[in-house]
């Protein structure tokens, strides 16, 4: 490639300057998403094929079954909320791939019943996890499981320190008692 010349590189800046990037909603949104490829990463809670009423539902439903007390609380009700939403997406995508990665029985076994009991589906889904997990991207999943897995049960405990603080603090008590052996 050849590099180009010092009067193309100032006609270049010259014309970015000159940018003021999209004017439309539209176009801002668009131009919002055009590094979202998956959303395993996305600080974007809703993907442009989700539901907002859905996900106002499953908040609503955090909110009502948690009850937070204070703003704090409310916070950290919120992201439980949300990363069991994300958690739930991604098992859509776990579920999306073990589904493409399960081989079908032949057509022979399908029609005939007596075929039909030598068949055996687990042994077909540990083939496919197994290949599966030979396969980066799904070793990607499994970990983004995981961090939302465990950011999950540390928001959990923290708002359980905030609505109880008397059973956290009684809890430290008896973790600091054990770990001093006099």
């Amino acid at each position: 490639m050849k590099p180009s010349s010092q009067r193309k590189i100032l006609a270049s800046r010259a014309n970015g300057a000159l940018s003021r990037g999209p004017v439309t909603e539209a176009g801002k949104r668009r131009s919002a998403a055009n590094s979202l490829s998956h959303g395993l990463c996305s600080s974007a809670v809703l993907l442009p094929t989700e539901s907002r009423r859905v996900f106002d539902h499953h908040l609503k439903t955090y909110v009502k079954n948690l009850q937070p007390a204070d703003a704090a609380q409310l916070d950290l009700v919120h992201q439980l909320a949300v990363n069991k939403w994300q958690q739930r997406r991604l098992w859509r995508l776990e579920q999306q791939m073990m589904e493409t990665a399960i081989p079908v029985p032949p057509p022979a076994w399908l029609g005939e019943p007596h075929h039909l009991s030598d068949f055996d589906p687990e042994s077909h889904y540990v083939t496919a996890y197994a290949a599966l997990m030979e396969h980066r991207p799904f070793q990607i999943l499994q970990g983004h499981i995981d961090r939302l897995f465990n950011r999950y049960l540390r928001i959990s405990r923290r708002l359980a320190e905030l609505q109880h603080p008397f059973l956290a603090r009684k809890k430290r008590q008896n973790e600091i008692s054990k770990a001093d052996p006099n």
